[in-house]
């Protein structure tokens, strides 16, 4: 500790308070790239186990990859059955339990 400093001193300190002040200014910058939304130029296809949302959703760039929704497919393959549809069946055919018969 020194109770007087150069002015050379002073104003390398101050530099580098500065050129700190620029480095925080990069990362905020970077960090608003990295968070910034996009909307995706084509449709993403869709396929099992891989990440997928519409168009129209402004997803940031620097996200894609780590973005998980869980959210039902927007067709049925082969074999699979949608278990909401067939309820929805069920009631418009007045089939399945009604409370009058469940005691």
């Amino acid at each position: 500790y020194r109770y007087y400093y150069s002015k050379a001193q002073v104003a390398v300190t101050w530099g580098l308070v500065f050129f700190c002040y620029f480095c925080h200014l990069l990362m905020a910058l970077r960090m608003l790239d990295l968070a910034w939304p996009v909307t995706s130029p084509v449709e993403l296809p869709e396929e099992p186990g891989k990440q997928w949302w519409p168009r129209s959703w402004a997803v940031p760039s620097g996200f894609t990859k780590n973005l998980w929704f869980i959210t039902p497919p927007k067709k049925l393959e082969d074999g699979q059955n949608c278990l909401i549809h067939e309820m929805e069946d069920l009631q418009a055919r007045g089939g399945g339990i009604s409370a009058a018969t469940c005691r």
